[in-house]
């Protein structure tokens, strides 16, 4: 099943796994940028899944942290869209940008969220 979201929350590939193991992060260098059927990559994936680990660990080897799935969708919006703040903060310090979170944050009532994310959009690497 290559490439493809198998049941249980776990991306093909063994790059995530949630539900079964707890947060198990596996990550293949060759499979760092595999999407499954939506295009949602592994750290879209861990955001989702609320595994800061995971996120901070794909970062680290160089995961696309601005890379959008098929709808649009980044890492850092979905971040935003689940007042996963620690994501957010490590997406941001790693340079991932969305006009559209801190707007996406405030519509669901995430302000403590949605404030920082509009006072990250004007900082520069030296301010993480």
């Amino acid at each position: 099943m290559s490439g493809g979201m198998m049941s249980g929350g776990i991306v093909s590939g063994g790059i995530v796994s949630s539900e079964r193991y707890g947060t198990i992060l596996t990550i293949y260098l060759a499979s760092m940028y595999q999407v499954d059927e939506s295009g949602a990559t592994a750290l879209l994936e861990a955001v989702r899944e609320r595994s800061a680990e995971s996120v901070r660990v794909l970062l680290e080897a160089g995961a696309a942290v601005n890379l959008a799935e098929g709808g649009g969708i980044t890492p850092l919006w979905a971040a935003a869209r689940l007042d996963n703040f620690v994501s957010a903060q490590l997406l941001s310090s790693y340079g991932a940008r969305d006009e559209t979170a801190a707007p996406t944050a405030a519509r669901r009532e995430h302000h403590e969220l949605s404030t920082w994310l509009q006072q990250a959009q004007a900082w520069t690497p030296l301010h993480h």
